[in-house]
């Protein structure tokens, strides 16, 4: 996973290097958190709509899934 998180990070960089590229790989990678979030969303609305699990997958969808880096 470690090396997963220093690609993302290189390919960052490189797309901020690039003239006016970097906005769109961030653009991409939103795009892709959202549609990540969204399907997740879906796949678990029965554990969302239950309250003891409420709180876990909430963390999961805006923290670990969410578009917040």
């Amino acid at each position: 996973m470690l090396d997963r998180l220093e690609r993302l990070q290189q390919l960052r960089g490189a797309a901020a290097q690039r003239n006016g590229q970097g906005a769109d790989f961030e653009s991409r990678l939103k795009a892709v958190k959202l549609w990540q979030q969204h399907r997740l969303a879906r796949c678990y609305a029965d554990l969302a709509a239950d309250v003891r699990y409420t709180p876990a997958v909430a963390f999961f969808l805006d923290e670990i899934y969410g578009i917040k880096d």
